[in-house]
């Protein structure tokens, strides 16, 4: 078997990266993970608007 396949026929964890529905997901599920609060880096405060934007409200 070779090692992509073998990622598959074991106990799966995660290393969810800034989608917080997805890891509550997870622990709702007792899925083995940890939550990483990321965000990518902001280059120009042009970005910084559009990603302003799309971000859900809260």
């Amino acid at each position: 078997m070779d090692k992509i396949q073998s990622l598959f026929h074991g106990p799966v964890a995660v290393i969810n990266l800034g989608l917080g529905l997805f890891y509550q997901n997870l622990q709702e599920r007792n899925v083995p993970s940890i939550d990483v609060a990321w965000q990518p880096p902001t280059v120009s405060p042009k970005l910084q608007e559009i990603l302003n934007k799309i971000r859900p409200l809260s």
